[in-house]
């Protein structure tokens, strides 16, 4: 039912995250929609935006579950915003390393 009224305000064969993609032009309005966007699908993801990435003190071989969890979560959190930028304005963030200094 859902995915049909997806496809009714969408079309069929039209990705949702076209209307994601920040053309240079609409920040204001694609910041809000990324905020909620972001966190409908996950808030920790969101919270990595905005207050900064978890950062062990282990070496990556000595991470436990939560270690690898905590950075999956900054993974995640810089794959929404890369796959939501038009090339002009990925190559301007494209050495971030992680998503809030995106």
């Amino acid at each position: 039912m859902a995915m049909n009224s997806i496809k009714t305000i969408l079309g069929e064969g039209q990705s949702i995250v076209d209307h994601f993609l920040v053309n240079g032009e609409n920040y204001t309005c694609w910041k809000i929609r990324m905020k909620f966007f972001v966190q409908a699908n996950n808030y920790d993801v969101w919270s990595t935006i905005v207050d900064g990435p978890y950062k062990p003190t282990k070496e990556e071989g000595e991470w436990d579950r939560n270690d690898k969890n905590m950075v999956q979560i900054n993974a995640k959190a810089m794959h929404i915003l890369l796959c939501a930028l038009r090339d002009r304005e990925y190559n301007r963030i494209s050495n971030c390393e992680n998503a809030k200094e995106t």
